[in-house]
């Protein structure tokens, strides 16, 4: 329905707790986004589901939301604050892709796998701390990351594709 629509031109989104799921494409392009809070209850972040969101100035992922899907926050360049739910397994293909504010960022324990370019030209990425629990660091997931200058990998990671961290 029409009257459901949210305004391209809106600038702060709040996410009712009765939201379980943030489907495939639902924010991409809201250019004016600034401010996204989600609710505790949230399980789902869906591809593309704020790509392009370039005013967005962070985001908490809350603990229940085991997977953040392909490209979820691509090109989100204004974004220089990320928390990462502790129940987080999986940062998927591109999810941070181009996000060239972000300067830190902290993969808790829980996360097993960074997929395909995860964090692909974050140019302002300066710390990374990976989790334990940390099995796989995906092809490129680091590629042009220029301001990563140290990162700790711990032995629990069995594989690190290649050109994770290339310059």
């Amino acid at each position: 329905r029409d009257d459901e629509h949210v305004p391209e031109d809106v600038t702060r989104v709040i996410i009712h707790s009765s939201v379980r799921a943030i489907k495939e494409k639902a924010f991409e392009e809201y250019g004016q986004l600034r401010i996204v809070i989600l609710n505790d209850g949230l399980e789902e972040i869906g591809y593309d589901a704020f790509s392009f969101c370039t005013s967005l100035r962070g985001i908490v992922i809350p603990n229940i939301v085991k997977r953040i899907e392909l490209t979820a926050f691509h090109e989100c360049t204004g974004m220089t604050d990320v928390t990462l739910g502790e129940g987080l397994e999986e940062i998927g293909i591109g999810a941070f892709r181009f996000c060239t504010s972000i300067q830190r960022i902290v993969i808790p324990n829980a996360v097993k796998k960074i997929k395909y370019q995860a964090f692909l030209c974050c140019s302002s990425l300066a710390t990374v701390t990976l989790g334990d629990g940390l099995d796989e660091i995906g092809e490129a997931t680091f590629y042009r990351c220029e301001s990563l200058r140290s990162i700790a990998i711990s032995d629990a990671v069995k594989t690190i594709e290649r050109e994770a961290f290339k310059e």
